[in-house]
């Protein structure tokens, strides 16, 4: 009977502890599984915030959003720059001043420009680059890595600042002349 009891006991203790070993795979691979679904539902909502805003953008063009906007715009060849401003309500020393171009520059050659869109004097004067979002990154470093006030970085992209940063998102810096 002891030989039984201690045989009882060793196959108790193997299925105890199989079943902790089982119980703690379980949690891993929920708790893993549950962050995966919760890091792409993080990114398929941000990249959702970021096509309804720029959709939006596109869509309301007037002077009931007062914030700064700019847009990405490809030039068609020799196309006057004067149209475009008019187009966009802004003028055309904005727009070459926005872009670091000679003001004897009237009409493009094909490439994309950075149109402030219903701005008729960049105050401060400046003009604007792009900088793609890397993963890590936040307004404060990326103010901090190009020497940019804050409150400029805030007042050149306020839809980022509703919102946290996904990579691959676009932002435009000021550099001042």
């Amino acid at each position: 009977m002891a030989y039984f009891l201690y045989r009882l006991r060793i196959l108790v203790t193997i299925l105890l502890v199989a079943g902790v070993i089982a119980g703690v795979a379980y949690l891993i691979f929920t708790n893993s599984g549950e962050r995966s679904l919760e890091l792409y539902n993080r990114a398929v909502t941000a990249a959702i915030e970021t096509a309804i805003g720029q959709a939006l953008q596109q869509a309301t063009r007037t002077s009931e959003a007062p914030l700064l906007r700019y847009q990405i715009v490809q030039l068609g060849e020799q196309e006057n720059l004067e149209r475009v401003a008019q187009r966009f309500n802004t003028t055309l020393e904005a727009l070459q001043l926005a872009n670091g171009l000679a003001p004897d520059v009237m009409t493009g050659n094909g490439e994309r420009i950075i149109v402030p869109v219903n701005v008729r004097e960049m105050i401060p004067p400046r003009k604007i680059r792009l900088y793609t979002v890397r993963a890590g990154d936040t307004l404060i470093s990326i103010a901090r890595e190009n020497d940019v006030p804050l409150t400029l970085l805030e007042r050149d992209n306020p839809p980022l600042f509703e919102r946290d940063l996904a990579p691959g998102d676009t932002v435009f810096i000021a550099e001042p002349y």
